[in-house]
């Protein structure tokens, strides 16, 4: 009886010692209804956001690197346009000038070829279309002479050198009235030319104005132009 009773002390102390484990609680039907909880939920929205900061923040840098890299393009086909434009500058000058050596010379192939090459760097260039033009009137290409110089007078109608050309182009062709007109607004403009006094005179006097064409060949004369002297004594004898 005695091995019996400890038997059963052991038995009750060990019960005591380990007592048995309450099993886990259930999930409810409401629970898993209601899904994740709030602070999950949170912390998910919160990771979204970074990525998105992070997106936006990324593609910020890079249209700033996008905007540099096309201001930079910007910059050097500006600053190559401007070289290539002041280079065509320079050589535009280069052939006026060319064409202006050639004037004094006499050499109208000279002059020609060197406004054509000038009018096809700037075709809008009055004075390389009214030097073409003054070039061709010296060889004698009337018609050609006055188209080009029109089209000068088209872009500048003041210009003073193909006023003053057109004005012989129209005299040597007939046009008397015209020729007469665009002396008139060339010495308006710039009345100390002893060419277009005398041209203008000559105009005059085949239009019987002889008192006009006197008093251009003496002042053409007060200017010390060439011709002007033997114009004034030929018109005042009448001859």
């Amino acid at each position: 009886e005695r091995e019996m009773d400890r038997d059963d002390e052991v038995r009750r102390v060990g019960e005591l010692a380990v007592p048995a484990l309450p099993p886990p609680p259930k999930e409810s039907a409401a629970d898993a209804a209601a899904g994740p909880s709030d602070a999950v939920v949170a912390a998910v929205a919160e990771k979204a956001a970074q990525a998105k900061r992070k997106a936006a923040a990324n593609k910020a840098v890079a249209d700033k690197a996008a905007a540099a890299a096309d201001k930079a393009a910007a910059a050097a086909a500006a600053k190559a346009k401007a070289a290539e434009a002041k280079a065509q500058e320079k050589q535009f000058a280069d052939l006026l000038q060319a064409a202006h050596e050639a004037f004094g010379k006499g050499d109208w192939d000279a002059v020609l070829a060197a406004y054509t090459e000038a009018l096809a760097l700037q075709p809008l260039s009055a004075t390389a279309w009214a030097g073409r033009g003054g070039g061709k009137l010296r060889k004698g290409a009337m018609q050609e002479a006055l188209a080009e110089l029109d089209e000068a007078l088209r872009l500048d109608e003041n210009h003073l050198f193909a006023l003053r050309d057109r004005a012989e182009a129209r005299h040597k062709t007939g046009n008397l009235d015209g020729a007469i007109e665009d002396y008139n607004k060339k010495l308006t403009l710039a009345p100390a030319d002893g060419r277009a006094l005398c041209g203008r005179g000559e105009a005059r006097l085949k239009m019987g104005d002889r008192d006009g064409a006197i008093t251009d060949f003496q002042f053409a004369a007060q200017l010390s132009y060439s011709g002007a002297k033997e114009l004034l004594s030929a018109a005042r004898s009448g001859k």
